[in-house]
Parts: C-alpha cells; structure tokens; sequence
C-alpha cells in the first residue's frame, strides 16, 4: 500500500481515538453535572435561600452543556471530514491496486515477449551452427578442388614443357630440311651447268 494512504489512516486512527477520548470526559462531566443536579434539587427543597444560587449554578451548568453539544458537533463534523477523507484513501488505493494489476499485465506480456525473443535467438543460432557446418563442408570441398587443380595445374605444366620440347625439336628439323633443300637445288645447277658444257651427247 501507498506509504501515504498508510500515514493517512495512522491520523484518521489518531484522531478517533481523541475523539472517544474527549466523548468519554463529556460523559464524565455529564454524570457530574447530574450529581451536582441532584444535590442542587436536595438543596431548594430544604433551602430556598438557595434557589437563586442554584439556578445560576443550573445556568452554568446549561452553557457547558450548550458548549459540551457544540463539540459533538464539531467532532461530528471531524468525523464526517475523516471518513470522506477515509473514502478517497479507499479509492486512490483501488485505483493503486489497478494500476498495479495493469503492471503487472504488461509485466506479463514483457516476459512472454522476452521468451519468444530467446526461442527466436536459439532458431537463429541454430541456423547459424547449420551454416558454419556447410561452410566448413564447402571449405572442405575447396580444398579437395584445390588440391585437384593443383594436380591439374602440374600435368598441364609438365605437358607444356613436352609440347615446347616438341616445338624446339621440329623447328630443328624444319631449319635442316631447308638446309638439305638449298644443297640440293645448288648440286642441281651445277649438274645443269655440266650439262651444258658438255653440250647434247
């Protein structure tokens, strides 16, 4: 409860309890005026002379009495003041004990939020446990490629290195085929050449 609707009661408690208090002493009081009353009525019946001192006694007696019923006005009135002021205590509480209710409503739905947000974030984790798994089977497919191509890459160099051997030693044969080629065009004008000096035969 509101620390201030608790000091509130506390008062209005206080204040009740003042007021039996002084109701009580208006009791008292009343009961001694009764007594005074009686002896009062002893004493005009066997003093007359008392009469007059009596009645201003009586006098007395009614204003206190008239001020004593202006209390229990006032008191009455006190009391009616602390139970309205008892009541909106009673209906800040209500509307404390709502707002709490709504609270802890939106409290309620906080947490469901936050659940639903964790089984979001194991889903996703998961998947990302299922990913880094395929990128490590892929890694280890890159890898066996490149260990293929490496494989590759050396046969391919090792067959280039044989094509230019090749390539090297047909340009060799073509280079000494063109050398047998002008030797023997040159024997073949010098054949002709002895032909023609030795004339038709």
């Amino acid at each position: 409860m509101d620390p201030e609707a608790i000091q509130l009661l506390r008062e209005i408690r206080d204040e009740t309890r003042q007021t039996n208090a002084r109701l009580d002493q208006t009791i008292d009081r009343l009961d001694q005026t009764v007594g005074r009353l009686d002896q009062t009525i002893v004493g005009v019946e066997g003093l007359n002379v008392g009469l007059e001192h009596a009645n201003a006694r009586l006098d007395q007696t009614v204003d206190r009495l008239d001020q004593t019923v202006l209390g229990v006005q006032g008191l009455s009135l006190g009391l009616e003041h602390a139970n309205a002021r008892l009541d909106q205590t009673t209906v800040a509480v209500q509307d404390l004990r709502l707002g709490l209710e709504h609270a802890n409503d939106r409290l309620d739905q906080t947490v469901l939020g936050v659940r639903g947000l964790k089984v979001g974030l194991e889903q996703t984790v998961d998947r990302l446990d299922q990913t880094v798994l395929g990128v490590q089977g892929l890694k280890v497919g890159f890898d066996q490629a490149n260990s293929r191509l490496e494989a590759i890459e050396t046969a391919v160099l090792e067959f280039a290195e044989q094509q230019r051997f090749v390539v090297r030693y047909l340009r060799t044969l073509t280079e000494r085929d063109r050398g047998i080629d002008e030797d023997v065009l040159d024997l073949r004008r010098r054949v002709e050449q002895i032909e023609a000096r030795l004339g038709p035969g």
